[in-house]
């Protein structure tokens, strides 16, 4: 910024704080998140999960938490996954999208293309973002009948 007075002409700068120059908050715990062949540990890449993210993708990945499946898991689809929490086939892809949305955000690699959602589950269960315990919130199955 240039100012014009009496006494002249005088350029003056700010230099405004980088963000990567902030401090981390206390209470962050750096978290490893291993995407494809590449590991990443920051506090940074941390997108906290609300209740109904954490229903959503336990439903989604259900497969991958529940260690019962012949081969490798595989992410539900969103039909399947709507249909076992009451949710519609839209909202739960959406969902999952923001989701991943939040963590490409913040500069996690691998979350974009055919395998994002199997990153994401990986991602998250790496981490222990997502846990067996986030099973519990979802609706009994019915009965076969």
């Amino acid at each position: 910024m240039t100012l014009n007075g009496a006494l002249g002409s005088y350029t003056m700068r700010l230099r405004l704080p980088d963000l990567d120059d902030a401090p981390e908050p206390a209470e962050a715990a750096p978290v490893t998140y291993v995407t494809g062949e590449r590991a990443v540990t920051s506090t940074r890449y941390h997108a906290p999960l609300t209740s109904s993210d954490r229903l959503v993708l336990a439903a989604r990945f259900e497969a991958y938490l529940t260690f019962r499946q012949t081969g490798n898991p595989a992410p539900a689809s969103a039909r399947d996954t709507a249909e076992r929490i009451g949710w519609q086939a839209h909202t739960v892809a959406k969902r999952c999208e923001n989701i991943r949305d939040r963590y490409v955000r913040l500069g996690v690699p691998g979350l974009r293309g055919p395998r994002a959602l199997e990153e994401l589950a990986l991602l998250l269960i790496s981490t222990g973002e997502l846990t067996a315990e986030d099973l519990r919130r979802l609706p009994a199955r019915a009965p076969p009948g």
